[in-house]
């Protein structure tokens, strides 16, 4: 006899591939060539009921393509969220559709954005379809709105060819941007040269340096690297 999932899975967090869609070409992006397709707000209550635990809480994370292209299915499992106790949201997002009202809807409920941008605008705009303005708005719009610093992280994926500028974009993202938040990621699907390598490491080193310098006389810093801050804990 066979059972329900429910009888066999607990879940604590599930990702909502609520559009699959999205408007810009990345380079790299893995999710190439898919047919335009979203999500409807009945799919996504009947998968977010089976999945919610009330004794245990849940973590949603909604993905694509762009999410924010089916900004219905968006709001609609933010705002069952904020009905519910012990529930978080999460989205990745390329932030070119951030508007006011995206921006108050997120701060308003605690969402956490993981936002792609890649770093100054030469190396965002090579491999992300030009769209560093926007996505600079975007970021902006959500900062005047008061979205906690913590809840909007950044995204930076790592060419090999990128590596070398690796230091370079982190500082500007927290220094231009004013971004607290950064989580840089070498692509996994590439080859890396030996050149590649040491660039990395090397960009690594200098970011370690850097933060153990701006921070050191601080218990407790207001910005987190990936792997650095992590290596500092």
């Amino acid at each position: 006899m066979l059972k329900d999932i429910e009888d066999i899975y607990s879940f604590d967090s599930i990702t909502l591939n609520v559009c699959n869609g999205c408007n810009l070409h990345c380079s790299y992006c893995f999710e190439k060539n898919k047919t335009l397709s979203f999500m409807n707000t009945d799919t996504a209550e009947k998968i977010l009921d089976k999945a919610y635990n009330p004794d245990k809480g849940l973590i949603v994370n909604l993905f694509g393509g762009e999410p924010l292209m089916n900004l219905d299915v968006v709001k609609y499992v933010i705002l069952w969220a904020s009905d519910k106790d012990n529930v978080h949201v999460g989205i990745t997002t390329n932030g070119t559709f951030i508007t006011r009202e995206i921006a108050e809807l997120i701060k308003v409920n605690n969402v956490h954005l993981l936002l792609s941008i890649d770093g100054n605008p030469e190396t965002h705009n090579k491999n992300r379809s030009n769209s560093f303005y926007r996505v600079k708005n975007g970021i902006k719009m959500l900062q005047n709105c008061g979205v906690e610093p913590r809840n909007i992280e950044a995204r930076m994926t790592i060419l090999p060819e990128d590596a070398k500028n690796l230091y370079k974009n982190v500082l500007f993202l927290v220094n231009e941007l004013g971004l607290k938040y950064i989580c840089p990621m070498p692509v996994t699907d590439q080859e890396w040269s030996n050149d590649n390598l040491n660039d990395l490491y090397e960009n690594y080193v200098k970011l370690m340096v850097w933060y153990i310098e701006k921070f050191k006389d601080s218990d407790s810093p207001n910005i987190q690297i990936k792997n650095v801050s992590d290596m500092m804990m």
